[in-house]
């Protein structure tokens, strides 16, 4: 059997070859490890079996359309903040 040498970019394992596409962050999930408070991770829970989902995927998808939007503020916030600061100095 002939191997064939992989671009950067590309991944194999066993008989499964992975190029960059597949790699790309908007394909790919990434396990980390965090704190929810109980009644948020319940709601989602409850709704997941609701609709028989999963409520990593409907978390996942909730941070996708809101993130953007929240740090957008929270940086208008912090901005907001810094030229307060900025005007009790002067």
């Amino acid at each position: 059997m002939k191997k064939s040498k992989l671009k950067i970019g590309e991944f194999k394992e066993g008989n499964v070859q992975l190029g960059p596409e597949e790699l790309d962050d908007a394909n790919t999930k990434v396990r980390i490890t965090t704190f929810l408070d109980g009644e948020t991770l319940n709601k989602f829970k409850k709704f997941a079996q609701l609709t028989n989902g999963k409520y990593q995927s409907l978390l996942n998808e909730c941070l996708n359309s809101y993130a953007e939007d929240f740090l957008a503020q929270k940086l208008k916030e912090i901005k907001r903040a810094i030229h307060t600061l900025d005007r009790k100095k002067a």
